[in-house]
C-alpha cells in the first residue's frame, strides 16, 4: 500500500501534508455548517476524521463546540497554516 502511495514519486511527509489538508478542509466544511444550523456534515467529520462510529446529541454538540472553538483556524490559508504547525 505504501509503495502505491509514493509510486508518483511524494515522500510519507507529502503524504500527510495531503491528508492535513484535506482534514483541514473537512474541518472547515463541518464548522460552516454548524453555522448554518445543519448536522451532516458535523456527523461526517466525526465519522470519517475522528473516528466514531456513530454520532449522537451529545457527541453531535461537543463536535460542533470544538469547531467553533476559536484558534485554531486563524491562518487565511493552507499553506500559512501549514508554516504554524510546523513552527509549533
Amino acid at each position: 500500500m505504501i509503495a502505491n502511495l509514493l509510486a508518483d514519486g511524494g515522500t510519507l511527509a507529502d503524504i500527510g501534508h495531503r491528508l492535513a489538508r484535506k482534514g483541514l478542509s473537512a474541518a472547515r466544511r463541518a464548522r460552516d455548517s454548524v453555522l448554518r444550523g445543519e448536522t451532516a456534515a458535523v456527523d461526517r467529520f466525526a465519522v470519517e476524521w475522528l473516528g466514531f462510529k456513530r454520532v449522537y446529541g451529545h457527541l453531535r454538540e461537543a463536535v460542533a463546540d470544538a469547531l467553533l472553538e476559536p484558534g485554531w483556524d486563524t491562518a487565511s490559508d493552507d499553506q500559512a497554516m501549514l508554516r504554524r504547525l510546523k513552527a509549533a
